[in-house]
Order: C-alpha cells, then structure tokens, then sequence
C-alpha cells in the first residue's frame, strides 16, 4: 500500500478558520473482489474505472486551523483513515477517532476509484455520497445527506435516514429504505422495492420489474 501525505493550506485570509490536509492512499485490486468502507462526516464519491488495476482514495481532511507539527499530531490522535485487504476484501476506513482534540472534529471527504467490477459495502455517517459506473452489487447504509447512484450493473440496497435521494439506470433490482427526504427512481431492468417512513416526494419511472411498496 503506497501512503501519500499533501498538505494544502488556504489563503491567508481563511487561516485562522480552516486548514485542509490531503491524504493519498493506494491499494493494488489483485484478488480483491469488494470494498468495504466505514465513513464518517464529509462526502463520498466512489467511480468505477474501466482497466483500473488498483484502488485509489484521496482524502481531504477539513479541519481547524494549527501550525504543522499541530497537525501532523492532530492526524495522528484524532483520524483513523486505514485502506487494507483482508483475503478477497478491501477495507477502506475513514473516520474520527475519539482523542483529546474533542473539541476539533475533523471533516473526512473521500473521492475513491476502484475497478468497474467490484462489490461494494458502505456505511457512511454524514454528507453526501456519489457513486457511478459499477459492475457488481452495492449496499449502502447512510445517515444522512445526498444520495446519487447512477450507472450500475448489479443489485443495489439503500437504507438511508434523511436527504434526497436519486437512483437510475441500474441493470438489476433495487431495494430502499428511507427516513425522510425526495426519492428519485428512473431506469431499472428489474424489481423496485422501497419502505418510505419519513416525508417528501416519491417518483418511480421506467421499471421494467415489479414496483412493491412497505416492508
């Protein structure tokens, strides 16, 4: 695994609010049949890349602003930011670390490239989660913020608890659970299933399969 460390910091003007910190981590997919991903706040962008032989994560790391040996400690007590294989699977975790620093909690934004065929498992906490041109099945579990999965060949779950979510043009079935927030389904070659609790609008178009509504 090749670890990269980038540190970027912002105008003058902002430096007394936020610095942000670039970690670049690599991981060869040889074997690899899914990636696992354990995520805290900040978003999430997961792409499918054809001919990709490995899987590339760069995170950006918001957090306040300190000088750099601050920093370098900060990162070392508070974030948790591992990508590892065990046997067939990937592990990719991100997250905050309990720590002295209670008082920082730093923001984890994740974009990620892996393979076209992969499996994927997801549990995320907060922000926003992007993921497209997959062959392989997806189950994501996530807290709150924005939802868009697009391009995906394979089975698909959702549970989700609160933001707007949009799904379309998946070759498979889908199944959702939602709390609260919009529901866009578009293009789906198989079965729908979706348990909506929570408020907000619900468009289903284009489904080859049967649509089931409720538990």
């Amino acid at each position: 695994m090749k670890l990269i460390f980038i540190f970027l910091f912002l105008p003058l003007s902002l430096l007394a609010e936020i610095d942000i910190v670039t970690r670049e981590l690599e991981l060869s997919s040889h074997g690899i049949e899914s990636l696992s991903i354990e995520a805290g706040a900040g978003y999430l962008k997961i792409a499918g890349v054809e001919g990709l032989s490995k899987i590339q994560v760069v995170a950006k790391i918001e957090m306040g602003a300190m000088n750099e040996d601050d920093i370098v400690t900060f990162l070392d007590r508070k974030v948790d930011l591992r990508l590892e294989k065990r046997g067939n699977q990937s592990i990719l975790t991100a997250k905050s670390k309990n720590s002295i620093f209670s008082r920082n909690t730093p923001l984890i934004n994740l974009t990620v490239k892996v393979p076209r065929v992969m499996n994927l498992t997801i549990d995320d906490g907060s922000g926003s989660i992007e993921i497209s041109d997959i062959v392989g099945s997806i189950e994501t579990n996530d807290g709150s913020g924005s939802i868009l999965i697009e391009n995906i060949t394979g089975n698909l779950t959702v549970k989700d608890g609160s933001g707007g979510m949009t799904l379309q043009h998946i070759n498979g079935s889908v199944v959702v659970s939602d709390g609260s927030g919009s529901i866009d389904i578009l293009d789906i070659t198989q079965d729908v299933r979706i348990s909506a609790a929570g408020s907000g609008g619900l468009s289903i178009r284009e489904v080859q399969g049967s649509v089931i509504s409720g538990d």
